[in-house]
């Protein structure tokens, strides 16, 4: 890592100019046994000009491929993967969180609650011991109560399955391997946003969302997209905490969204962004009608 915090196998140092660059991506080597996913790989525009600062706000789409090179880019951003090569991440300045439906990122045995909360602790020793913002940060996490989190899974969409049909004050007291078995992928993906919401991150990773959703549950999970993009999630963003985590990062959010074209073109629009993965030495960055 170099000073910033950046994964740098060339040994020079990211210069963060004016404003916080979202990600870097250049140089980029990956191999698998069987076959070379990226050599060299660098972000370039449609002109095939190189593209060094990314900048924050908005959405920028990521369009899924069938060989995995897509996965592997998310994976190298969220840094759950090493590159040979190369400068490859989200600005560590940045709090992200990562949202699909794998199993893994589950703590099957602890309580619902628990689940829910784990990226707000996570996000919590992140931040500087005894500042103003770790302290706001764990009164946050105080107040999120069996109501308050009731009321965010209910706004999120969540399934009667995990929150009943009605709030009761000991809902999230269950273990989630006792209803595991009853959920589906959607709520699995909606379980990981709910954790992903209440830790305020900067970014939000939504990785292969949607593309198994209907019309109609990827509407409503847009509009609660929406809804974090403009810090108008109810409970979690009209809080002190948030004001100033907001201040101190001075930046708008992003969501990073992998999906199928069908899943991103009716949200990517024109003044939004698109990764597309041309082959193993470019990945284009372009507006979204050079992605599709």
């Amino acid at each position: 890592m170099n000073e910033d915090g950046m994964r740098d196998h060339e040994g020079s140092c990211i210069t963060l100019s004016d404003g916080v660059p979202l990600l870097v991506f250049e140089d980029v080597s990956v191999a698998y046994a069987s076959r070379s996913i990226f050599e060299n790989c660098s972000l370039v525009d449609r002109s095939s000009r190189e593209v060094s600062d990314v900048r924050t706000g908005g959405i920028i789409g990521v369009l899924r491929n069938s060989d995995g090179s897509s996965r592997t880019l998310m994976n190298l951003l969220m840094r759950e993967e090493i590159s040979t090569t190369g400068k490859v991440g989200i600005s560590p300045t940045l709090f992200a969180c990562r949202v699909n439906a794998e199993h893994g990122a589950f703590v099957q045995s602890a309580s619902l609650r628990s689940n829910f909360i784990l990226n707000a602790e996570s996000r919590v020793r992140d931040l500087a011991e005894y500042s103003e913002e770790n302290s706001l940060f764990l009164n946050q996490i105080r107040s999120y109560d069996s109501r308050k989190v009731w009321d965010i899974c209910k706004f999120v969409g969540l399934s009667s399955v995990v929150t009943g049909s009605v709030h009761e004050s000991n809902w999230s007291e269950v273990s989630l391997d006792s209803i595991l078995a009853l959920l589906d992928q959607n709520d699995l993906i909606k379980i990981r946003l709910v954790r992903a919401l209440l830790a305020l991150p900067e970014v939000l990773v939504l990785d292969e969302v949607g593309d198994d959703m209907s019309v109609q549950d990827l509407q409503e999970m847009h509009k609660v997209l929406v809804a974090y993009l403009e810090y108008k999630i109810p409970g979690v963003d009209d809080t002190e905490t948030c004001k100033l985590l907001r201040k101190v990062a001075n930046v708008p959010r992003t969501i990073i969204w992998s999906g199928f074209k069908r899943t991103l073109q009716p949200y990517v629009d024109a003044k939004n962004f698109m990764l597309v993965v041309k082959d193993s030495s470019k990945i284009i960055f372009t507006s979204p009608d050079g992605a599709w």
